[in-house]
C-alpha cells in the first residue's frame, strides 16, 4: 500500500492513540468493578486491595507505554522507508475509502491531532486534488461545460462513494451521477471529498468559500451551478448556503438547482439513540467507561442527532449532554429550485418496516424536512420523489433515483434577471 510518510507516521500515532486509550478505558471499567467488590468486603479487604490496586496500576501503565511506543516507532519506520514523492493514501480506492470511514468516526479528533490523515475540503478528479485555477480545472476538465453540477457525499464516504453500482444503469461503460448528467444533459460534474467527521457548520463554511473559488477559476463563465448531495452532503449544501447568504457570494445568483439524497435535515434517530444510551451508562461507575469510548465519536456524527447546521447550535456547549432540539432554523435559498429524495425499507410507503426503520439510518420525515419540529419552519420542497425498497445507501447509484435527478436538473433554472 502507498503512502506518504507523514500519513505513514500520523497513523502509528493513531494506532498508538488508540492502544492508550483502549487500555485507560479497560482500567476504569475493572477499577470500578473491583472497587465494588472491595467495598463490600469491608476493612479487611484493604491490604489485598492495596496490592491489587498496585500491581492492575502497573499492568495498565505498560501496556499504554509500551503500545503507544511500539505503535509510534513502527510508524516513524514505515515513514522513513517511505520516498518524498510517494503517493497519497488518498489516492488509492480502497485506502481512501478506509480514511473515509475513520474520518467520519473520529474526523474531527484525526483533523486537529494527524492533519496528514483529514482530507481538505477539494474537489477530485481520477483520484487527485484538483487546484482551484483556471489552468488546473482546464486540464482536469478539458470540455467544460456552463452549466456545473457538484456532488457531495456523506459521512464517511468519498468521492468513490457515488461509483456504488456502476453496472446497474444498463449501459455499455460503468456509469455514476456523474457519467450520466455528463452524457445526457451536456453538464459538467464535479465531485468533492471533505473530512465528514468536522462539524456540519464548519464544512458548509469551507464549501461555501470553495464554491466561490471555483466559480472564479472555472475555465468559461459558468452560467449555473446545481448543488447534490447524499446524506450528510446535502445538510453542507444548506449549511454552505446559509453562509453563501450571509456573505452576500458572488456565486450565490448562479445556484439553480439543489437536491438532497436521504439527507436528514430533522435528525437521525440512531444518533440520538446513542446519545440517550451513552448518558444512561455515564450514570454508573462500571459503565462509565463504555459512554467515555461511544463519547468519542466525531462532532460531525453528533451533528446529525437534530440535524445542527450553524456554528452557534454547538459552540459553548457540551455535546454529550442529554438535551433537547436546540439547531437553528436554516431556510431555503429562495432564488434555486429545490428538491429532495427519501427511502425506506419495504415494497410500499406504508410498510411497516419502513415506518419504523426508515431507510436504515434516516426516517421519511426528516428526508423530507417534514416532521414535527418546535425549532423549524417546514421545508417546501419544490418537488419530492419517494422510494420504497431502497436502502439509504442505495441513493448513491440506483437507475431510479437517476431518472427523477436528471427530469429535474433538466427543467428550466429560475435564476433571477
Amino acid at each position: 500500500m502507498s503512502m506518504r510518510r507523514e500519513e505513514a507516521r500520523a497513523l502509528g500515532a493513531v494506532a498508538g492513540e488508540s492502544v492508550g486509550g483502549l487500555a485507560t478505558r479497560i482500567e476504569e471499567l475493572h477499577r470500578a468493578i473491583t472497587d465494588r467488590a472491595f467495598r463490600a468486603g469491608g476493612p479487611g479487604a484493604a491490604p489485598v486491595r492495596l496490592t491489587h490496586d498496585t500491581i492492575a496500576q502497573g499492568v495498565y501503565t505498560t501496556v499504554r507505554v509500551a503500545g503507544r511506543a511500539a505503535a509510534q516507532l513502527a510508524g516513524i519506520a514505515a515513514g522513513t522507508a517511505r520516498p518524498a514523492d510517494a503517493p497519497s493514501l488518498a489516492e488509492e480506492p480502497t485506502a481512501g475509502a478506509l480514511l473515509g470511514v475513520l474520518n467520519g468516526a473520529f474526523g474531527d479528533a484525526v483533523h486537529e491531532r494527524h492533519r496528514a490523515l483529514s482530507p481538505e475540503l477539494a474537489v477530485r478528479r481520477h483520484g487527485r486534488d484538483v487546484p482551484l485555477t483556471p489552468e488546473s480545472l482546464a486540464a482536469a476538465f478539458p470540455a467544460p461545460s456552463s452549466r456545473v453540477v457538484v456532488l457531495v457525499h456523506g459521512l464517511g464516504e468519498t468521492e468513490r462513494s457515488w461509483h456504488r453500482r456502476e453496472h446497474a444503469h444498463g449501459r455499455d461503460l460503468p456509469a455514476t451521477y456523474a457519467t450520466l448528467l455528463e452524457q445526457d444533459l451536456g453538464v459538467t460534474a464535479v465531485s468533492l471529498r471533505y473530512n465528514s467527521g468536522r462539524h456540519i457548520s464548519e464544512n458548509g463554511e469551507e464549501l461555501a468559500a470553495l464554491l466561490g473559488d471555483l466559480v472564479a477559476a472555472w475555465p468559461v463563465p459558468l452560467s449555473e451551478l446545481s448543488l447534490v448531495g447524499h446524506s450528510m452532503g446535502g445538510m453542507v449544501i444548506r449549511s454552505a448556503l446559509h453562509h453563501g447568504r450571509l456573505g452576500e457570494a458572488d456565486w450565490l445568483p448562479r445556484v439553480a438547482h439543489v437536491v438532497s439524497l436521504g439527507s436528514p435535515f430533522l435528525g437521525a434517530p440512531l444518533e440520538r439513540a446513542t446519545n440517550r444510551a451513552t448518558w444512561a451508562l455515564g450514570k454508573l461507575p462500571e459503565t462509565a467507561p463504555l459512554a467515555k469510548l461511544l463519547n468519542l465519536r466525531a462532532a460531525g456524527v453528533k451533528d446529525l442527532r437534530h440535524g445542527a447546521l450553524l456554528r452557534e447550535d454547538w459552540e459553548g456547549t457540551d455535546p454529550d449532554t442529554l438535551g433537547r432540539d436546540t439547531a437553528g432554523d436554516v431556510h431555503h435559498l429562495t432564488s434555486a429550485q429545490h428538491f429532495c429524495v427519501s427511502s425506506t425499507l419495504g415494497a410500499s410507503e406504508d410498510h411497516l418496516l419502513g415506518l419504523l426503520l426508515g431507510d436504515v439510518l434516516v426516517p421519511r420525515a426528516s428526508a423530507t424536512g417534514s416532521g414535527p419540529s418546535a425549532q423549524r419552519t417546514p421545508l417546501a420542497f419544490d418537488d419530492a420523489a419517494h422510494f420504497p425498497g431502497l436502502t439509504h445507501f442505495d441513493l448513491l447509484n440506483h437507475p431510479a433515483v437517476y431518472a427523477r435527478l436528471r427530469t429535474w436538473l433538466a427543467g428550466p433554472a429560475t435564476l433571477p434577471e
